[in-house]
């Protein structure tokens, strides 16, 4: 069995999406560099920053 690697684009998901991505269960979801691509597009868009400070996902 081969493991296939979609494409995961941040940029093209609206913040609302980005935040319940990065708020599901990490069981079943992205690699963690998928992970981590949209919380620093969530960064930049500058959405969610208190949230995401609250859950330790900042810096």
């Amino acid at each position: 069995m081969t493991q296939t690697h979609t494409n995961f684009d941040p940029q093209a998901l609206c913040s609302r999406k980005l935040w319940e991505i990065i708020n599901e269960d990490t069981s079943r979801t992205l690699a963690e560099s998928d992970l981590q691509a949209a919380i620093q597009e969530l960064q930049q868009r500058r959405h969610y920053l208190e949230e995401l400070t609250e859950l330790g996902k900042l810096a």
